[in-house]
């Protein structure tokens, strides 16, 4: 606990922006110490992930490729070590998704949204009414081309959103539901 709480403290200072290379290291020894020390615990594993990740992405605006690639590496990796140790619990995998699907969105390569498909697949086994994650599942297949697949996510889409209907809160917009209806009308006729 005591190693989580340094990092969470070195962490915090490369967010304000008060410290820079040292702190950075700091964190990732410290999110290291906390996960050897608790590996089945998935918070200091989320914690030393977001770090990766936003290392990836300020290498990503840097334009340094490698380093990019390889903090997208690590925090891969130890995002799919935890959904191994805890395959259990449903919103890891979703963070593995989400993980990916960052990765595709900045890399350009469809390979980490399909990647990012499967994974979300397998989370909607575990809660299959998730319209929010259906909806990402509809725009990943779409955005991968998978004319059919996407098509389906999105009328499930639209049936889980029918059945909610008698809770106005959980409901989505008219505006929602008419770009979902104008989305599978624009696959159909492709």
């Amino acid at each position: 606990l005591v190693d989580l709480q340094f990092a969470v403290k070195k962490l915090e200072l490369i967010r304000i922006g008060g410290e820079g290379e040292q702190a950075r290291n700091g964190a990732v020894y410290w999110l290291e110490q906390a996960r050897k020390t608790i590996p089945y615990d998935p918070n200091p594993v989320n914690a030393e992930v977001k770090l990766w990740l936003l290392l990836a992405r300020a290498h990503h605006e840097a334009g340094d490729i490698p380093l990019r690639d390889d903090a997208f590496d690590e925090a891969c990796g130890l995002m799919e070590e935890i959904v191994r140790l805890r395959p259990d619990l449903a919103v890891l995998k979703e963070r593995l998704g989400a993980l990916y699907e960052e990765r595709a969105r900045l890399t350009g390569e469809t390979e980490w949204s399909n990647r990012a498909l499967a994974i979300l697949q397998d989370v909607l086994k575990q809660d299959p009414y998730s319209r929010s994650l259906v909806l990402r599942m509809a725009k990943l297949a779409d955005g991968l081309g998978r004319k059919d697949e996407a098509v389906s996510y999105y009328r499930k889409v639209l049936l889980i959103n029918e059945n909610l209907r008698l809770d106005p809160l959980k409901v989505m917009s008219d505006t929602e539901r008419k770009n979902i209806e104008k989305r599978i009308a624009e696959i159909a006729g492709e």
